[in-house]
């Protein structure tokens, strides 16, 4: 999937593929401070972006990526980020994030 990618992009997408994996292993350890620690950090990562990998669809996709990160610790919070973001179902109902090795 990286390869597909514009070299200002694939930063930000490795980025996001060690925090859905150090997240999904957080909470799985019932470590859930840490899991909201990594969430920080992929935050203030991808604010410090420059403006030519900020693309509407891209930060659409991370936006999502997020609100399903922080579900299991802030669930009506992240059920209003969800609809806010377009989403028809529910966000409890949706599949966990995947993470890419690659």
């Amino acid at each position: 999937m990286a390869a597909a990618l514009s070299p200002a992009a694939r930063p930000p997408v490795a980025t996001i593929h060690k925090t859905i994996a150090a997240v999904t292993d957080d909470l799985d350890k019932f470590r859930f401070n840490r899991a909201v620690a990594r969430i920080r950090e992929l935050t203030n990562a991808l604010d410090e972006l420059p403006a030519r990998a900020r693309c509407a669809r891209g930060a659409a996709r991370r936006a999502r990526t997020l609100t399903r990160l922080v579900g299991p610790m802030m669930p009506h919070l992240a059920e209003e980020m969800w609809q806010e973001l377009g989403g028809s179902a529910l966000l409890a109902e949706q599949p966990w994030p995947q993470s890419d090795p690659n």
